[in-house]
């Protein structure tokens, strides 16, 4: 009877200590779950890294597309005016009395031809711009939602940190950890 009387206050001694650990206040678990994300983010740091210059590799080339067509239409006005001055020169040789007359309605036609030159350049300087707003702000909606995102995933670790009365020693143990892995391993 002794026997058991010993048993059994030893093992109420073992369990009342056992439940006894102190526990992680809510900003312990606060700390360790934050230092959670910062593990996770290095480890993604190279996904994210990746992803971003493939985003900016697709601007580069679309707004390169929109450079193809300023050097064309520049060309394509070079080679106006050339065969302008071309027409030009034949009329003068034609007619060398009406010289002054015929430059002044070559130099009219040489000035719409730069006029709408300059339309299709500043169309295509426009739209990169625009491409490039459309990307700027797309950036600041993602890092606006990721940042959401951290701060509700933060918030649902730490509470489940707590109400699962996580012990003291293990968000130590957590806030110590060198890799995602050794985080986990914490008990």
């Amino acid at each position: 009877m002794r026997i058991v009387v010993a048993l059994l206050s030893t093992l109420a001694l073992v369990l009342a200590f056992t439940n006894c650990a102190k526990k992680a206040t809510p900003d312990d678990c606060k700390k360790a779950c934050t230092y959670k994300q910062t593990l996770d983010a290095q480890a993604k740091a190279a996904d994210l890294e990746k992803a971003a210059k493939e985003a900016d590799e697709a601007l580069n080339a679309k707004v390169a597309e929109l450079l193809k067509g300023v050097e064309a239409a520049t060309a394509g006005a070079t080679e106006k005016v050339a065969a302008l001055d071309k027409e030009l020169a034949d009329a003068v040789a034609k007619d060398p009395k009406n010289e002054a007359t015929l430059k002044t309605d070559y130099e009219a036609k040489k000035a719409e031809v730069a006029k709408a030159k300059d339309e299709q350049v500043a169309a295509f300087s426009a739209q990169a711009e625009a491409l490039k707003k459309e990307f700027e702000d797309a950036k600041v909606k993602k890092a606006e939602e990721e940042k959401a995102d951290a701060e509700a995933a933060l918030k649902a670790c730490s509470d489940a940190c707590v109400k699962a009365k996580t012990t003291l020693a293990k968000t130590q143990c957590q806030q110590k950890a060198k890799t995602l892995d050794e985080f986990n391993k914490c008990k």
